[in-house]
């Protein structure tokens, strides 16, 4: 998704508080770009952070096996905190 920085960054210029740009965020370069070209305090990704949960990581390419391992061992350490609709779409986005 394209997001329209020009008119993050006008939006962050008016306001005093913090504010989080979306959208476009689909690499660690992208976050660079997206809080130089915005100025903006932060920045969030949906769909790609579900292909990767290690984009906010840094540069450094992290294992996807090591990663789908490890939000296993989340789950049985959290049983009760999941639902089954969830992990079955998360493990597809992961191993897609």
């Amino acid at each position: 998704m394209h997001a329209n920085y020009d008119m993050i960054r006008k939006i962050k210029q008016a306001l005093s508080i913090p504010v989080i740009a979306n959208g476009g965020i689909s690499t660690w370069d992208d976050v660079g770009k997206a809080l130089e070209l915005t100025g903006c305090d932060g920045v969030m990704s949906s769909e790609a952070i579900l292909e990767y949960p290690a984009l906010f990581n840094g540069p450094e390419i992290v294992d996807m096996d090591l990663l789908v391992r490890e939000y296993f061992e989340l789950l049985e350490k959290y049983p009760h905190e999941y639902d089954d609709g969830c992990v079955r779409a998360h493990a597809f986005k992961f191993l897609f």
